[in-house]
């Protein structure tokens, strides 16, 4: 039995390429290093274009796996005809038995398991039920339905209606003139499709093209391009909520959550997210104990029924919760992503690296801007000026550089690269984690 696991985010919803929507394997993604890091065991096969992450690698915190390409067409040659994809193939083939478990489970997905039948290979897939669930769960409303039909999360649940179009949407906000509305498009990934609707403003969905240059990461630009937004902001539903707690006051929380073969829900890790202007993705760190005591029954009783809900449906596999904590720790829940999410490697490495449990602070930032194109450069400049960890504190290298588009003209290097941060404390996190980016640049 061989696991195969590849991060496929920009499958998870319909594409704007019908070359690429058809494709069983997706494009290149910078953040497909990621897969490297989930957990494995010595039967995990991952597919992964991006480098092993070297500084990881010298320190002993790959998980263990196999890594291989991952097979793409070429021309009118289908994948399957190309070395990679023939290689693959026939080390499945020879194995007899394989588990599907990519970060999402998609329709491109359940293709790439009918190739693999017909060639008599046993499947098995992580989620055991439809893509079209699955894909119901990631919109906004299929997840709002389910979150819904939970007695203890109604409560938890942040008032809002659903409209069909841009028109429902203004007439929404007009009613509610003197407060802020919160606009979601039916799909979203990494913060896109979120806007902020402040009292006397109108709502327009924002030009496609100022949307991509907003972005925090060159992976968020890579979604974006490879989504089809145009059709997602004019054709499906809006999901229009009450601005909770204060906006710049708000702690946005993140858990990432696995169910097991026995039905069972296991809690990889949590931690405060760390948005861009309020909404873009950038990363996540630590909890204060403080806040973590505070909320955690309420976190953790949400992630049980949530997790009950999806288990009854069939869902297997990991998934992710997203909520907002008010300055009165109010808790709200207001996104899922059934799926593996973006910081999950994160929490799995920090898991292995036993740091809650030596009670580190630590904190990782998707895309810190840097000078090097390599990650070998990049560490060279952190242990240069004794920043790299040590065991005790330091600043890791999680892969390497990605390029970055500028969102002006000389405001920032056009490379950025996943650094994680760990030091005694708050205050010495932030002050490494300053220097350890200055250095960088």
């Amino acid at each position: 039995m061989v696991t195969l696991r590849w991060w496929n985010l920009i499958q998870t919803f319909t594409q704007s390429s019908r070359v690429r929507d058809a494709a069983v394997w997706p494009p290149a993604d910078v953040m497909d290093r990621k897969a490297m890091l989930w957990d494995g065991d010595d039967d995990a096969m991952t597919l992964c274009s991006s480098p092993r992450p070297l500084l990881l690698e010298t320190r002993g915190l790959l998980p263990k796996t196999r890594i291989g390409p991952v097979p793409q067409g070429k021309g009118r040659t289908p994948w399957e005809a190309q070395t990679d994809g023939a290689d693959l193939l026939r080390a499945l083939e020879r194995t007899g038995r394989v588990t599907l478990a990519p970060a999402v489970w998609t329709r491109q997905t359940e293709a790439l398991a009918e190739v693999l039948r017909r060639r008599h290979v046993d499947v098995t897939v992580e989620a055991q039920c439809s893509h079209g669930r699955v894909f119901q769960w990631n919109t906004r409303v299929g997840m709002r339905d389910l979150f819904l039909s939970l007695p203890r999360l109604r409560s938890m649940v942040v008032p809002s209606v659903i409209c069909h179009d841009v028109q429902g949407v203004r007439r929404t906000i007009s009613r509610f003139r003197d407060r802020p509305i919160l606009v979601k498009s039916n799909f979203a990934l990494g913060g896109f499709g979120n806007w902020l609707v402040r009292p006397g403003r109108r709502f327009d969905p924002p030009d496609l093209t100022e949307m991509a240059t907003e972005n925090a990461t060159e992976a968020a630009h890579c979604v974006t391009k490879g989504k089809a937004y145009a059709w997602a902001i004019q054709d499906e539903p809006f999901v229009v909520e009450e601005v909770v707690g204060i906006l710049e006051a708000n702690t946005s929380i993140t858990l990432d959550a696995r169910i097991g073969g026995n039905g069972r829900v296991e809690i990889v890790g949590w931690s405060e997210q760390i948005l861009a202007n309020g909404r873009m993705y950038q990363g996540i760190r630590c909890l204060p104990d403080t806040l973590r005591d505070t909320i955690k029954e309420r976190v953790l009783m949400a992630a049980e029924d949530v997790a009950g809900a999806l288990e009854a449906r069939g869902y297997r596999g990991y998934f992710n919760l997203d909520f907002c904590v008010t300055p009165s720790k109010d808790v709200y829940l207001v996104d899922m992503n059934v799926r593996r999410s973006a910081p999950l490697d994160v929490h799995m490495l920090l898991r292995r690296m036993e740091i809650p449990e030596r009670g580190l602070y630590w904190t990782f930032d998707e895309a810190v801007p840097c000078a090097a194109t390599t990650e070998q450069e990049a560490v060279e400049h952190l242990d240069v000026r004794g920043l790299l960890w040590n065991g005790d504190q330091g600043a890791l290298t999680l892969g390497a550089p990605f390029f970055r588009e500028q969102t002006k003209e000389g405001s920032v290097p056009k490379w950025a690269i996943p650094v994680l941060v760990l030091a005694e404390d708050r205050e010495a996190g932030d002050e490494l984690q300053h220097r350890a980016a200055a250095q960088l640049q």
